[in-house]
């Protein structure tokens, strides 16, 4: 492989500090939860990217700073967010699901009072959720710092599966 994958995360991470719009990357995913034993040497890079900026994203240009891509690929995902899909140079993958810095930010001010989630409005509560799913089994704030990391200690450990039904199940297999 010509492009190590830790020169990939590095090179991932220096570029998220170089962009002012980005107010937080978090990785997530395999590589992350239980330490890393999920993971493979096949595994992707799964990263939260929080930007004040989501629609910079569509455009080639907002990667300048991740080195060679050999692919790229952005595409809506549940919750009415975008996924960003790169092969970096070597045959690195990384996954960026793009989340706008304002509801992300509602969402986990929410989160500290949980005693009053049967008050949120019902978006509201399916975010959160999702936000639980994806991001509880396990995730490392790569920027954004102690705040960021204080934010994400509130989804605790646990993803709270929700019980999957016909038009749940229709609604997934939709999305793929």
């Amino acid at each position: 492989m010509a492009d190590a994958p830790t020169d990939a995360s590095a090179r991932i991470a220096a570029w998220a500090e170089s962009r002012a719009d980005i107010a937080a990357l978090v990785q997530i995913g395999s590589r992350v939860q239980d330490g890393g034993a999920r993971a493979d040497r096949w595994s992707d890079y799964d990263y939260q990217l929080i930007t004040r900026t989501p629609g910079a994203y569509a455009d080639p240009a907002a990667l300048a700073g991740l080195g060679e891509i050999w692919i790229s690929s952005l595409q809506p995902v549940f919750g009415g967010v975008s996924k960003l899909t790169l092969i970096l140079a070597g045959g690195t993958e990384a996954d960026f699901v793009i989340l706008p810095h304002g509801p992300i930010r509602i969402a986990f001010g929410a989160l500290r009072f949980p005693g009053l989630a049967g008050l949120w409005p019902p978006p509201l509560r399916a975010g959160v959720r999702d936000l639980k799913i994806v991001a509880a089994p396990g995730w490392r704030v790569i920027k954004g710092g102690p705040a960021w990391e204080r934010r994400y200690a509130r989804l605790g450990s646990a993803a709270p599966w929700p019980p999957l039904v016909a038009a749940g199940f229709a609604a997934l297999w939709a999305a793929y």
